[in-house]
């Protein structure tokens, strides 16, 4: 797996690198997760540096609202992982 992915950096984040999801993966360069630090819940959400340099779109965007709604529901810290390039502007 590309160590660019954002699944790949989640899992070497999370004890055993296990994580759930979310919301479904698609390809629009951000993903969201739930997962553990330490026994700790927390929610994550990551760029893609795979898709367009990872530059963040209006449905990327969307994936990281509902990582904060979740996080916020939830009452969990919240991690944004990013690699990217900047913003898709079309």
């Amino acid at each position: 797996m590309d160590p660019r992915d954002p699944i790949a950096r989640i899992q070497r984040l999370v004890d055993n690198g296990a994580h759930e999801l979310i919301i479904p993966r698609t390809d629009c360069g951000m993903v969201a997760a739930t997962g553990s630090i330490k026994n700790n819940k927390v929610i994550i959400f990551a760029s893609d540096a795979t898709k367009q340099g990872g530059a963040l779109g209006a449905d990327g965007a969307r994936v990281i609202v509902a990582a904060y709604k979740a996080a916020m529901a939830e009452q969990l810290p919240i991690i944004g992982i990013w690699h990217s390039g900047g913003a898709r502007l079309s």
